[in-house]
């Protein structure tokens, strides 16, 4: 919680804690929020399902994790401070109204680690003024000074941060990378050494090949952030009967990738990474570039009873979901 721009201590609304967990205190809560604190509900994705479904969606869109937090805020006050993200953000105003106010860009696309406080007082008079009702949407870049007053109704909106993979992100990826393998990396710097000049061109070219390597990566959005998996608990303590006319399709096949090795194919979805035998390639590719299929329709080199094995495994793995196949029109 939070009121007047500053942050209300978590002792003010949570009891004693209960075999080592925290717990809220509801009433001290709603006291708080009737004297101006705004109640957040950080990465309320987790337990809103329709908020997950929107939060994997954009995820698949931008390539990138995407978090939900909720602000409701009483009429007449102020959450936060003037404060710039570090992400993107996606503002969806669902109740009531709030003025907003914008200001220059504190710095341009900024990161986790670029300062994202104003210091500036005489920052204040270069605001753009706005107010947000109910249905709207607002953009907010990363590096972009805001504050939000609710006005004389309570309010209640949304954020969706979009948390982006930058190239210094990559940069330092590709160090990690090289480090791990690379001893010239691990060597003390002699500073104003003759060579130390010499030495740095040559660690940016070992760097080179790591960042090749990172760039032509298909995006792949983080396993947390990954299409929902409806009903994979159940799939797993009751497998649904399977056959050869039962209806499947990929989950999530924009972040579902196929390499064929030399005695083996993974399949990569997301943060998971599935080994199966060679000669499974060519079913996996099937199921990979269409849409719903059945078992009928997997490649030939497996008979009945390996195509329905590999496709109880790849539904307790939540690679596949259980679809509708189009029958004939009549």
């Amino acid at each position: 919680m939070c009121k007047g721009g500053h942050p209300i201590s978590a002792e003010e609304y949570s009891a004693p804690k209960q075999g080592g967990l925290a717990t809220f205190d509801t009433e001290a809560i709603l006291d708080l929020y009737a004297g101006g604190g705004t109640i957040t509900l950080n990465q309320a994705h987790q337990c809103n399902e329709q908020l997950a479904a929107f939060c994997a969606e954009l995820a698949g869109v931008f390539c990138a994790p995407v978090a939900a937090n909720v602000y409701i805020t009483p009429p007449n006050s102020q959450g936060f401070a003037a404060h710039a993200d570090t992400h993107d953000v996606i503002l969806l105003q669902s109740e009531g109204r709030k003025k907003w106010k914008l200001q220059k860009e504190l710095e341009f696309l900024a990161t986790p680690r670029s300062p994202n406080v104003c210091t500036d007082p005489m920052a204040t008079a270069t605001w753009d003024e706005f107010v947000l009702e109910a249905g709207d949407a607002l953009y907010i870049p990363r590096g972009l000074l805001h504050e939000g007053t609710a006005e004389s109704s309570h309010s209640l909106h949304i954020t969706m941060g979009i948390y982006p993979y930058t190239w210094a992100d990559m940069a330092h990826e590709a160090l990690a990378m090289a480090e791990s393998t690379d001893a010239l990396l691990r060597r003390s710097v002699i500073s104003a050494s003759p060579t130390t000049v010499d030495d740095a061109h040559e660690l940016l070219a070992r760097l080179s090949p790591h960042m090749k390597a990172l760039a032509s990566r298909e995006p792949r959005v983080p396993r947390h952030q990954a299409s929902l998996r409806r009903g994979r608990f159940r799939a797993l303590v009751e497998p649904p009967p399977m056959s050869l006319a039962t209806a499947v399709r990929i989950s999530n096949r924009a972040n579902t990738q196929l390499e064929r090795r030399s005695n083996e194919v993974v399949l990569s979805c997301e943060a998971k990474s599935i080994a199966f035998p060679l000669y499974v390639y060519p079913s996996l590719e099937i199921l990979l570039h269409g849409d719903v299929i059945t078992g009928q329709d997997l490649a030939a080199n497996l008979d009945d009873e390996g195509r329905l094995t590999l496709l109880r495994r790849l539904l307790s793995e939540g690679v596949i979901e259980l679809g509708v196949k189009d029958g004939p029109t009549l």
